[in-house]
């Protein structure tokens, strides 16, 4: 017997067939959610870039939103509407909250609901 369990190295095909399936999941779930990440990046990256906009102090609410929406156009970001995006104008900075989420389908039934929220203050130039 003690020479049975010496002899029996690896693991068996019951074994790898769960590997197989464990690893095939994550690749799926990496798949589906992937583009979204790198969809919030393109947000993220998009807001961040106002704050080269020297004339930012002088545009309304309205035309901050207008160059967001430009921008996301050209990032071909098309989970934020108007209604995720908040602007609060004060003399002093500018202040950008984004709160959306975003829901894929992953398998059979199975979605999955991403929410992200970021805050960007953009100080007076």
């Amino acid at each position: 017997m003690n020479n049975r369990l010496n002899s029996q190295r690896g693991l068996g095909l019951i074994g790898w067939l769960v590997a197989l399936a464990l690893v095939g999941f994550a690749v799926l779930v990496g798949f589906r959610l992937g583009p979204v990440y790198l969809e919030y990046y393109a947000v993220r990256s998009s807001v961040r870039s106002l704050d080269k906009d020297v004339d930012l102090v002088s545009k309304s609410p309205g035309e901050i939103w207008a160059l967001l929406d430009k921008r996301f156009y050209l990032n071909d970001v098309k989970a934020v509407r108007k209604e995720d995006v908040k602007i609060l104008k004060r003399p002093e900075l500018t202040i950008i909250s984004l709160d959306y989420e975003v829901k894929r389908h992953l398998l059979g039934n199975v979605d999955v609901l991403v929410s992200f929220s970021d805050k960007v203050e953009i100080p007076a130039h």
